[in-house]
Order: structure tokens, then sequence, then C-alpha cells
């Protein structure tokens, strides 16, 4: 379509880019917090961002998984006033 509307990036694509990100925030928190307490170690980060790492997947998935399916939309209801 000349105009692009209707054409949608590859879920592949929307996977990797969310994922990085994910994982970027995860154990760039999850490290950021164990230096703040004097704490931080490599192999401590690892076992602590994974799971925050999989949180933030089902989070922002909306479910349990990894497929990302599209864009959130509101969803409108409407009431019947009789």
């Amino acid at each position: 379509m000349p105009d692009g509307r209707g054409v949608t990036e590859p879920r592949w694509l929307r996977v990797v880019v969310v994922g990085a990100a994910l994982a970027l925030t995860s154990f760039g928190g999850v490290g950021l917090v164990l230096a703040d307490l004097g704490i931080y170690r490599w192999w401590l980060v690892l076992p602590l961002a994974v799971p925050a790492l999989l949180t933030l997947f089902a989070l922002v998935n909306g479910r349990v998984g990894f497929a990302i399916k599209g864009p959130l939309r509101r969803q409108t209801v409407t009431v019947d006033p009789a």
C-alpha cells in the first residue's frame, strides 16, 4: 500500500524489540538495586533478573507467554438505559 496504512511490522520484530527493552530494564534495574545496596555481583544479578524479565513479559503481554499480538485497544462498553 503506497500510503502505509494497513501495514504492520512482523511479529518477530516486535518480540525482539520489546524483549530487548524488557531485558535491559530487568537486568539494569536489578543490578542498580544491588549496587545501591552494596552487594552487586554479576552472578547474583542473573537469578534475580530472569524472574523479573519473565514477569515483565507477562505484564506486557497480558498473560504468561512471549507472543505479543498487537497494540492494546481500549474496549468500549455501551449500556442500554432501558
